[in-house]
């Protein structure tokens, strides 16, 4: 990784470059983890769908599902991965969210997926989050079985 406030050409565009600005490598461990995110399984609970990140068991899922007012409250809070720390720790802190459309894509990709092969009845949503005052960006998945 480059050092931190140097130029750097993308790899992609060649004609565009960036300041790398973070201060500290991302460690297998951190790449692992994010790169769960994009192959969690998703389960249903109670017809709706959830994206399993933590690798929970189906009953302690149904336990954090019942902490919220409603399955659909819970989709919109437990199914969102952010991923802004994640582009930041990869390209530096120089990107729009329109330069992250690639790698949210991914996700859409990966999560459309899974729930064709495994729940092909399923009606899913994937929406962008997106909210600037905070600089969160990432994904979120809403379903249920059909």
């Amino acid at each position: 990784m480059p050092s931190a406030g140097k130029l750097v050409r993308s790899a992609y565009d060649p004609q565009r470059t960036f300041k790398y600005s973070s201060t500290e490598d991302m460690t297998p461990y951190q790449l692992g983890y994010w790169l769960k995110s994009i192959v969690a399984d998703i389960v249903p609970v109670g017809g709706h769908l959830f994206v399993n990140r933590d690798g929970l068991v189906i009953d302690e899922l149904a336990d954090r599902v019942a902490t919220y007012e409603s399955p659909q409250e819970a989709q919109r809070w437990m199914n969102i991965v952010l991923l802004d720390d994640f582009i930041s720790q990869i390209c530096g802190d120089d990107w729009t969210d329109a330069d992250a459309n690639q790698v949210l894509e991914v996700f859409v990709l990966a999560w459309g997926y899974q729930v064709q092969a495994k729940y092909p009845k399923a009606v899913v949503q994937t929406e962008i989050v997106s909210d600037p005052e905070y600089g969160d960006l990432g994904v979120r998945l809403v379903g249920v079985i059909g």
